[in-house]
């Protein structure tokens, strides 16, 4: 605990490695260790990782930083944490609040992350994305449409091909 703790405050002062990968790989040797399991420390050490990644400005890798933030939740059974992170990837991701993008490619990486930890709700979450992407349609250029709708059914061809081909009909 003495060696997070220093860590912790080497980080916030800059005298650390200022990422928050850096704290998943240790919260993930932390709940891996054979020897004793901590997970309060664990969660501390993800929770200051997360707090890390929010310091990120670009919409797309706040996205991607916050996918892995809730894949470590995930992983290490923060099952509420992990589905916090999660509705507020969506929003991030579409730009919905202070961040104007309106570009779902920015929740791809994120979905493919959560598929690899909790596949089971794949399907309901494609249909919030693609609900989301529907309902801001107008919002932004057509082209960033466009993109966005053929990102997702890239990524709905590798977990549910039929489907993948039903969209692409209505996109048509």
């Amino acid at each position: 605990e003495d060696l997070v703790s220093y860590w912790i405050t080497c980080d916030k002062s800059g005298n650390g490695f200022p990422h928050y990968s850096a704290g998943l790989a240790i919260a993930e040797e932390i709940n891996n260790s054979s020897s004793k399991k901590f997970p309060d420390l664990t969660y501390k050490v993800i929770k200051h990782a997360e707090e890390s990644a929010r310091q990120e400005h670009d919409t797309g890798s706040l996205t991607s930083y916050l996918g892995e933030v809730a894949e470590a939740y995930g992983k290490c059974g923060y099952k509420d944490d992990f589905k916090r992170i999660y509705n507020q990837l969506v929003e991030i991701s579409f730009g919905v609040g202070h961040r104007k993008d309106y570009k779902a490619t920015n929740i791809i990486e994120p979905m493919e992350l959560l598929h690899a930890s909790d596949p089971s709700n794949t399907l309901k979450r494609l249909s919030e994305v693609l609900h989301i992407q529907d309902r801001i349609n107008d919002a932004g250029n057509g082209r960033m449409r466009h993109i966005a709708l053929s990102n997702l059914i890239r990524f709905t061809a590798g977990c549910y091909p039929e489907l993948a081909f039903k969209l692409l009909e209505l996109e048509e």
